[in-house]
């Protein structure tokens, strides 16, 4: 009666395992007939979604203008010109009509006596091509002396683009440096010659001011400021025959004490009733060669840089000690030894 009970308990549990295992795998079924297929049209509605499209960018059409010479210096009473290129750009092509304005440094400011023309007026560009036209700058003999600002507007094909002609009338001088790099030594002295060059039909005594700025300080200091390097020019006051050239001598005097870095130096002119010119020389200050101090100074800068030093000669000593300690020790350990066979025997 118990074997049946007991085998009858076995068949039961058995079914009731096969039906588990039935579900399971009719759970399995119907995932894989769900899921499956709507992930496979998941990806197919991705793959053939529209994908934006690269922007292509479309070149901008147009066209550049160049000037040369960009400057001049004219006498009151004559003429000079610069040759203005208009260049298509991007297959830019049509035509570009150009206006010359001339604008004074002040205003208001008698610029009637300074007029400027296109020639031609207008000028016709094709694909990728270039064209030119000379800018003339005309004075009178009564101009007023100064500097004056001539642009040139350039329109066409819905483009406007602007040149500039920087014009100096009345009479000048130049100034240039023989030397426009200096690279001197803490506490020692450098000279550049200065040569002027009057541009004018009278003589006059030319005189200088100086202005001395380092790079990285907020402010130029002049020369009689309580700062170094010293700059002078001597002679201080040079006679500039009309038309003719000059000479000065410019004097960097440093101490040993003095800043390093580098310097600008600007001299201007002056003296006459004219368009004054100026030119900058570069002074770079270095180590003043104190081989006792630059020791100092670099073992200091190893210092600082690696603190670890000290712990590490520390360290080191230490070791050394403990070395000469045992080696110390053995020794008398030997000692020790010798004295007791010397005893026995």
């Amino acid at each position: 009666m118990n074997t049946r009970s007991n085998f009858a308990k076995r068949s039961t549990l058995g079914r009731a395992r096969s039906e588990a295992a039935l579900l399971s795998l009719l759970f399995v079924f119907l995932t894989l007939v769900t899921v499956a297929p709507s992930r496979a049209l998941s990806r197919d509605l991705v793959l053939s979604a529209p994908h934006p499209a690269n922007p292509v960018q479309v070149p901008t059409t147009g066209f550049t203008m160049t000037v040369n010479p960009p400057s001049m210096m004219l006498q009151a009473g004559s003429s000079s010109s610069s040759t203005l290129t208009l260049t298509s750009l991007n297959g830019f092509s049509g035509v570009v009509s150009l206006t010359v304005r001339v604008q004074a440094p002040v205003f208001p400011w008698p610029v009637l006596r300074v007029t400027g023309s296109a020639s031609p007026a207008s000028v016709t560009l094709t694909p990728d091509g270039a064209a030119n036209s000379t800018i003339l700058i005309s004075t009178s003999p009564s101009t007023t002396t100064g500097s004056y600002t001539i642009w040139i507007d350039a329109t066409g094909g819905g483009q406007f683009h602007q040149a500039v002609i920087d014009a100096g009338v009345g009479p000048y001088f130049t100034l240039t440096a023989s030397t426009s790099n200096l690279i001197i030594r803490a506490g020692s002295t450098k000279s550049s010659r200065l040569v002027l060059t009057s541009h004018a039909n009278f003589p006059f005594s030319a005189n200088f001011e100086i202005n001395v700025y380092l790079q990285g300080s907020e402010s130029a200091c002049p020369t009689y400021c309580p700062i170094y390097p010293t700059v002078s020019i001597s002679p201080s006051t040079v006679s500039l025959p009309a038309l003719g050239t000059s000479t000065t001598v410019l004097t960097v005097l440093t101490a040993t004490n003095d800043a390093q870095g580098t310097y600008r130096i600007t001299v201007w002119g002056g003296g006459c009733v004219c368009i004054l010119p100026y030119t900058t020389v570069n002074l770079s200050v270095i180590a003043h060669p104190d081989i006792v101090g630059g020791i100092l100074s670099t073992v200091g800068k190893l210092w600082v840089q690696f603190p670890y030093i000290e712990s590490s000669l520390v360290i080191l000593a230490g070791i050394i000690g403990i070395i000469v300690f045992l080696r110390q020790a053995r020794k008398q350990r030997e000692f020790g030894r010798d004295e007791e066979r010397a005893k026995r025997l």
